[in-house]
């Protein structure tokens, strides 16, 4: 394999047989792994603005195994011919809350639901996420954990899922849920503060050896990484968007908590006091934003803090459950989306892509790439739902449950999450938004989840 020929310089070994450019793997009645090969294809490796023209991509087992500018001969390989077609990494969405179904009010599912009946709305979520061509997310707060283990265990059909578990926020904030709260780590059986506990949506921390309890207690629970609720909230009605979640000691006894076991602190806040707090303490990531000021973005490129999801979700004005005050904090978030992402832009802020469209938006997931496009180019939005967003899944390190390859990427040993296009959504964007005319192939894990070859 030439260096011009090659994404990947390491020569490739299967079944202990190295070979180069036009690549032949001998024929053998028990291979050690399925391989797929995928050829005639333009790649967008989620990394690169050049395409590789008539490529191919060898896939065994679960990861993919090469990345070629020429013919790969593999005769014991499934065989696809993309047809001169677009092949890209499996979008990731950064920002989801799974749990929440269509019909699901979040006041009812934690403090009344059964965590069954909250599971049986979510699994046609994960369907639907994976049709989309969402091959991952990262579930920002929910009791989510187990839902992810049996996707991956192919009971259920879904994305990958990167689970924060437990929200972990102070009382009175947008974790709280019910309010009757008993101080100190031990909560009372009969009040909300416990139910939101055991039904897995949240953990209320006051003080830092409190908020330290709490994120340890996500932790044992199975969070890849932690989501403090660090100010005011739209879906929520005691917080004011003004309000201030945690003091600077309570942030860094989050992080503290969350280093000592190897991961990461992302935290929901709006305004500039919450996030300024946030950037002092350490946190990784701000999830959301829309109300910061300049000299706060600012602030976040210099400290190198992620914006992983500041979205503009369509459908937020009409989520069933919202009441007035709910809609009108909505349409307060809405109006600063477009100054923010400009300003996070000019400011060179690690972005993302995620959309927090859950509950009964999920349909409009896409629609984020639209309402993105007056900032981006198609590509650079593809980056940011595909290479930026693995590196995020890799803040969560020793935690990270797909840490064994990268997530996002199109070369040698990532994961093989692959989707193939009719166009090219390096051009135009709305090729993946019109994912049921232009979506022709859906791989996650080297198996194919849809095909219409």
């Amino acid at each position: 394999m030439t260096k011009s020929a090659s994404i990947s310089r390491r020569n490739l070994l299967i079944g202990g047989i190295a070979f180069g450019a036009t690549a032949r793997v001998p024929a053998r009645a028990q291979p050690a792994a399925p391989l797929t090969l995928i050829s005639n294809v333009t790649i967008f490796d989620g990394l690169n603005d050049a395409l590789i023209e008539n490529g191919s991509v060898l896939v065994e087992g679960q990861f993919i195994s090469a990345v070629s500018r020429e013919a790969i001969v593999a005769p014991d390989a499934m065989q696809i011919d993309g047809g001169g077609r677009t092949l890209t990494p499996g979008l990731i969405d950064s920002h989801q809350h799974i749990m929440l179904g269509p019909t699901t009010d979040p006041l009812r599912a934690v403090l009344s639901e059964t965590i069954y009946t909250t599971a049986y709305s979510a699994i046609p979520q994960a369907k639907k996420l994976i049709d989309m061509g969402v091959t991952s997310i990262r579930d920002l707060g929910g009791p989510s954990i187990e839902l992810g283990r049996a996707i991956d265990a192919g009971h259920i059909d879904g994305p990958r899922i990167m689970s924060a578990g437990h929200f972990v926020g102070a009382t009175a904030g947008h974790g709280d849920f019910g309010g009757f709260r008993y101080l100190g780590g031990t909560e009372a059986l009969n009040s909300d503060a416990n139910r939101a506990l055991t039904s897995g949506w949240s953990i209320l921390a006051d003080g830092p050896s409190d908020v330290r309890w709490a994120v340890r207690t996500a932790l044992a629970n199975g969070s890849a990484y932690i989501k403090v609720m660090a100010g005011g909230g739209v879906a929520s009605v005691k917080d004011p968007l003004e309000s201030v979640g945690y003091s600077e000691n309570e942030f860094r006894a989050a992080v503290e908590a969350a280093a000592d076991y190897d991961t990461y602190v992302a935290c929901h806040a709006y305004n500039d006091e919450s996030v300024q707090r946030m950037i002092r303490a350490g946190v990784a990531d701000n999830v959301h934003g829309h109300l910061m000021s300049e000299e706060t973005v600012a602030m976040m490129g210099e400290a190198g803090m992620w914006l992983s999801s500041l979205s503009n979700p369509v459908g937020l004005m009409d989520v069933p459950f919202f009441t007035d005050e709910n809609r009108r904090k909505a349409a307060e978030v809405i109006n600063g989306y477009e100054q923010v992402m400009g300003w996070a832009k000019q400011y060179g802020v690690k972005i993302g892509w995620g959309t927090d469209a859950a509950s009964s938006m999920l349909d409009t997931v896409l629609l984020e790439f639209q309402q993105r496009s007056p900032f981006f180019t198609p590509t650079e939005m593809l980056k940011q739902a595909t290479s930026a967003n693995g590196q995020l899944f890799e803040l969560a390190r020793s935690r990270n449950p797909y840490r064994a390859a990268k997530l996002g990427v199109i070369e040698e040993g990532a994961w093989a999450d692959m989707l193939l296009y009719n166009g090219n959504p390096t051009e135009d964007i709305g090729v993946v938004i019109d994912y049921k005319n232009t979506l022709d192939l859906i791989m996650k894990d080297g198996k194919v989840h849809m095909s219409k070859f």
